[in-house]
């Protein structure tokens, strides 16, 4: 998407105008594990192949794409280990 690093915060905002619809792959892997890099060869490929990608629909629907992976392995994880709690972190630079 010829986004300077660090890529996040820029597909963060791009991603508040744009309109989700675009498929992307998710990784299942076994157990817990997974893996970003299926969807981001995805969104590589689409930019590199499609002349008339709405860039701001591709960073909703790759911020959509990731969130799912992350609350499905959250949710297996809560129900694996029977946890009462459970907190998220992170950061936006």
């Amino acid at each position: 998407m010829n986004l300077k690093y660090p890529g996040g915060p820029k597909i963060d905002e791009l991603a508040k105008s744009g309109r989700a619809g675009i498929k992307l792959p998710k990784t299942h892997l076994d157990g817990l594990n997974f893996s970003f890099s299926g969807i981001k060869t995805a969104v590589l490929n689409l930019v590199n192949n499609k002349k008339e990608i709405i860039k701001e629909d591709l960073a909703l629907s790759f911020e959509q794409a990731v969130t799912d992976m992350l609350l499905e392995n959250t949710k297996k994880a809560i129900d694996e280990y029977e946890f009462k709690k459970v907190a998220l972190a992170g950061r936006c630079i």
